[in-house]
């Protein structure tokens, strides 16, 4: 089960070595192993993994035609660039493999050279929205760039289209709504504070996998379904920029209560529970009356989402809201505060930021 052969030696060796040591001592690179195994695609370390010479300008590869994973060499500096190049490649097999992407393609080579950029090397934190996602788009339009030959600047293209939850083909409404998604995630404090809250959880939302805009039945604006873990916007609803943020807000929040909260969406209380959080902290902001017409609103929103999900009747509805009413209002993460207005969410949006910070400085 090693990548080694008889006869290597130099630097070849030492970087065989130095993949040994990832396989069996690096987490990432033992998750990426194991979860190829669950999902059908078991790694022979001595079928699948290579360490070779390369030509100047390549640190590895994959070879789909082979399934062959190889490091190479004349890069093997240390043993965390190994884990690192040994990881991305790992990527790049899973999705050939287990997602069926075809590599030969130049969509889904942009799609699996990004999500190995974001999963594997751009892990700064800091000013994510800029920093993080730049370092992404570089790494994955360097790449393609190397693989297939071309400039950056052709190369910049692809990626730029496989960042957005945009799918080539859609037109019209589907196309719109997809628009003022990517503009709420770009421009809304809310919904970018949401998506820093998810990642910095361990809950990392990638537009592509996560995000979906879709023709929905009547009645219906958005939802959140925990076994995928994606978040839909109804296509038919998104008749506004401030609508559909407050659409991909509300269903954040169901997000974060899932994966972050481990809520169990399928049981009536945890989804009363995230109902009611999601109209307090994005529906509900009228200050009016606070006590009265702000709870009637919370509580009239909930029942009416989970009437809708469950097809049940209001009247069954209310009695699940009221049971965790006060529980449930009163838990305002990730915000902290309810977020009145604009100024409140980039308010919280600097105090997350702020805290990640400080958090980095004394480890």
């Amino acid at each position: 089960m090693s990548p080694l052969e008889p006869g290597n030696s130099g630097p070849i060796r030492a970087c065989q070595t130095h993949m040994i040591q990832a396989l069996t001592q690096s987490p990432r690179v033992r998750f990426l192993v194991h979860a190829l195994q669950l999902a059908g695609c078991p790694l022979s370390a001595a079928r699948h993994l290579a360490a070779e010479t390369c030509p100047p300008g390549l640190a590895g590869g994959y070879d789909p035609l082979t399934h062959q994973v190889v490091v190479c060499a004349n890069e093997c500096t240390t043993p965390e660039r190994v884990e690192a190049i040994l990881a991305h490649e790992l990527i790049h097999l899973y999705d050939h493999c287990v997602r069926d992407l075809d590599l030969m393609r130049n969509e889904h080579l942009a799609c699996t050279e990004i999500r190995a950029a974001n999963l594997i090397h751009c892990q700064s934190l800091d000013d994510y929205f800029t920093t993080r996602d730049r370092c992404v788009k570089q790494r994955a339009a360097g790449s393609i760039s190397v693989i297939r030959g071309m400039s950056r600047a052709r190369a910049t293209p692809l990626v730029d289209r496989d960042m957005s939850p945009l799918e080539p083909g859609n037109s019209g409404p589907i196309r719109a709504c997809q628009t003022h998604m990517i503009q709420a995630l770009t421009q809304s404090p809310r919904v970018r504070f949401l998506v820093h809250a998810l990642q910095l959880a361990g809950c990392p939302l990638s537009a592509a996998r996560h995000l979906a805009a879709e023709t929905c039945p009547p009645g219906l604006a958005g939802g959140y379904d925990p076994l995928t873990h994606q978040v839909v916007v109804c296509a038919n609803e998104c008749t506004t920029p401030e609508r559909v943020e407050a659409i991909l807000a509300h269903e954040l929040i169901h997000l974060y209560d899932h994966c972050v909260r481990d809520l169990d969406l399928m049981r009536n209380e945890h989804l009363a529970c995230t109902e009611i959080r999601a109209a307090n902290l994005i529906h509900c902001q009228s200050l009016d009356d606070y006590f009265t017409t702000r709870d009637r609103c919370v509580k009239q929103r909930a029942a009416g989402s989970i009437s809708v999900i469950r097809g049940m009747s209001r009247a069954r509805a209310t009695p699940l809201v009221d049971r965790v009413f006060d529980q449930c209002s009163k838990d305002l993460e990730p915000f902290g505060r309810i977020p009145f207005h604009r100024e409140c969410e980039a308010l919280a949006y600097s105090d997350l930021r702020l805290l990640h910070r400080w958090r980095k400085m004394i480890k």
